[in-house]
């Protein structure tokens, strides 16, 4: 399946949080979890994956506030390209209008543009992700839906 990134009026509070994904992060590199599926960094019952094993390596981690919501960014880099994996820690987000919409294991993936950077937001365990940055939105769809075989909290 490709994501169709269109649209480029979203949410204000996801465009926020997309933004805050792709800025520099200054904390230290999240240790990765024994099995090599998992980050050392959690927001409730949802931990971070650690996409390694599909290219991309946690470089650091921030934790700040958008619109009074705490929310967790785990940065991720492939050669010169970077990531952002920001979860909204509270109820979820308002959805963007305009958004590209795609449904994968019944989970729905919406895809926009958010300052130019491509960008895939979606629901985990009632909170909004966002990931943000300079890979393809293909890309940025795949790692977002990536479950490790179904033991990622959805």
């Amino acid at each position: 399946m490709v994501l169709a990134v269109g649209g480029s009026d979203p949410a204000p509070a996801v465009a926020d949080v997309a933004r805050i994904a792709v800025r520099d992060l200054p904390g230290p590199a999240p240790a990765a979890l024994p099995g090599g599926t998992l980050l050392d960094v959690q927001v409730g019952e949802i931990t971070f994956p650690d996409w390694r094993r599909l290219g991309w390596r946690a470089s650091g981690v921030r934790r700040t506030t958008v619109d009074g919501r705490d929310v967790t960014t785990v940065e991720y880099r492939r050669g010169g390209q970077r990531i952002g994996y920001a979860i909204v820690d509270e109820s979820a987000l308002d959805e963007p209008a305009t958004a590209t919409r795609s449904v994968r294991r019944g989970v729905v993936y919406r895809g926009l543009r958010v300052d130019g950077q491509a960008t895939v937001t979606w629901r985990r365990a009632g909170r909004t992700c966002v990931l943000a940055g300079d890979a393809a939105p293909a890309e940025l769809l795949r790692l977002a839906s990536w479950r490790d075989g179904g033991s990622l909290v959805y």
